[in-house]
């Protein structure tokens, strides 16, 4: 958190600055034979989906379980009434 809208300003510039500079240090360095990292494609799996699941009824079940039933939203039914 910064103290003020200048205090932002000003450190995002100084980033700017310091990131142009490696930028540009990086460049400048002699190349090299080096092959790149190859990375992991993620895909789609079955324990993938139950993990991300569970986590969902998880998150689900306990923000139900821990909010008010006075901060719940109301259902059609209870709107009739």
């Amino acid at each position: 958190m910064y103290y003020n809208n200048t205090c932002r300003n000003k450190a995002h510039h100084a980033r700017q600055t310091h990131n142009i500079k490696l930028q540009t240090e990086i460049a400048n360095l002699p190349e090299k034979n080096i092959s790149p990292v190859k990375t992991k494609i993620d895909s789609l799996s079955a324990p993938g989906i139950g993990n991300a699941t569970l986590g969902t009824l998880a998150a689900d079940g306990l923000k139900s379980l821990f909010t008010p039933i006075d901060n719940k939203p109301a259902t059609k039914g209870e709107l009739k009434k």
